[in-house]
Parts: C-alpha cells; sequence; structure tokens
C-alpha cells in the first residue's frame, strides 16, 4: 500500500517518492501466539512489532482504583534501552491511552512490548501505528483509532514520511490524530525535535492529518482481513 497526498511537486528524494508520498506501508496481525495481540507493522524500511498483554494483574503500587494501567516497554533493534526508548514509551503510552477505554478495566494492567527491528526514519510514527493494531488485535475496547504520520522541513521544503537521511539535520514532527467514524480529528500527541514557525506547523498539521487518513484507510483493511481469516 502506498499514498500520494495533495501537494505534489515534481522534486525528488533519496529514495525516488515526491515531497508529499508517504512509503509503501505493510501490517501482520496476529504473529505471536502467546500475546493476546501482536502486529509487526511496517514504513517502507522502517519496521516494529509490537505484542500486546492484558488485562492482566497489576503490582500494587501501579494499581489504579478508575482505570487499568499501560505498561510500554521499548527494546532497541540492538543493546540495551536508553534515553531515545524511554522518550518513546512516553510517548507511545500518551498514544495507548488515547485509544484503549481503559476505564473498563480498573485495577488491571495492559502490558505492550515493543521491538524496533528497522530504523530509517519515523520510527515514532510507525510505532504509534504498530501499537494502535495490535491493541485491536488483541480485542480491547476502543474509543477511536489513533494514527500517526511524520514528516520533517529541511529549509522551506516539507517531506512527508521521512527516511532517517531526511531526518538528520531537518526538523521532524510527528503528529498523532484520534480517527472517530464520522467526527472531526483530534490531536492525541505531538512531537516537533526543533522549532517550527507558527506557517511551517500549519502545514506540518495539515500533511500530517491527510497522511494519517490515508494510514487509516490501509490499517483498516488489514484489520478487515484480518477478521476474515479468523472466521
Amino acid at each position: 500500500f502506498c499514498c500520494t497526498c495533495r501537494g505534489m511537486s515534481a522534486e525528488r528524494r533519496p529514495d525516488d517518492r515526491a515531497p508529499h508520498a508517504l512509503r509503501p506501508m505493510g501490517c501482520e496481525l496476529g504473529l505471536l501466539h502467546r500475546a493476546d495481540g501482536s502486529a509487526r507493522f511496517w514504513q517502507g524500511k522502517t519496521c516494529v512489532l509490537v505484542a500486546v498483554y492484558g488485562p492482566v494483574d497489576v503490582p500494587g503500587r501501579k494499581e489504579r482504583a478508575d482505570r487499568a494501567t499501560i505498561d510500554v516497554s521499548v527494546k532497541p533493534k540492538i543493546g540495551l534501552p536508553g534515553v531515545a526508548e524511554k522518550y518513546l514509551e512516553t510517548q507511545l503510552t500518551a498514544a495507548a491511552l488515547g485509544s484503549v477505554q481503559v476505564h473498563l478495566h480498573p485495577r488491571s494492567a495492559i502490558n505492550i512490548v515493543v521491538q524496533v527491528e528497522q530504523d530509517d526514519g519515523a520510527l515514532l510514527a510507525c510505532a504509534i501505528n504498530a501499537v494502535c493494531v495490535a491493541l485491536l488485535d488483541a480485542g480491547l475496547s476502543a474509543s477511536g483509532c489513533v494514527v500517526a504520520a511524520s514528516c520533517c522541513f529541511r529549509g522551506d521544503q516539507l517531506l512527508l514520511d521521512p527516511v532517517a537521511m531526511e531526518e538528520q539535520g531537518g526538523s521532524p514532527a510527528t503528529i498523532s490524530f484520534e480517527e472517530k467514524e464520522g467526527a472531526q480529528h483530534s490531536i492525541v500527541t505531538c512531537d516537533v525535535q526543533r522549532a517550527l514557525s507558527e506557517s511551517q506547523f500549519s502545514a506540518a498539521m495539515t500533511a500530517c492529518e491527510e497522511a494519517a487518513t490515508a494510514t487509516f484507510a490501509f490499517m483498516r483493511q488489514s484489520m478487515e482481513k484480518r477478521l476474515v481469516k479468523s472466521v
């Protein structure tokens, strides 16, 4: 699955895409039989594998009387988790809280394990999308589907779904939205690595929202295929 959003110009990029074109996406669901839900999601060469366990019992110190506790653990491709992985965990927890109806599972935990298999740019967006489809695969009640997209400014040019080479020296931004049938998009998370002007932020919002809509359509197709196979 691939998509080109509006505003495409003739200039090409390292991977021969137009500035506002998304990389091909892929999704595999139900890969891990011991998990309650799982998904491998990729955008171009960036690939993330997610396992969801829960609701399960939660340790007393983490117990919440009014809702489930979401615990996200990010594992890098090589080595031990560091500051970057801790930051990813914070962003992914916020995205998961925006998706799951945690109030339906008080005094329990939803554990999410995220394995980075390959990072070639837009890792946060790919990871958010992988987490949200894995949560749906686990059958957890959702208020909506959280979908993310990334862009990057290099000078005045906006590049959608940047590769790692484009993120270096640029101004990357990742925005996630809650997708609901018949409802306007609402922002769930917004991660901006460098300061953007008001006009740049507005352009990033528009581009990421269009990309998120296209990504949601792909995620929906993947879930429908999963349901057909399970019947």
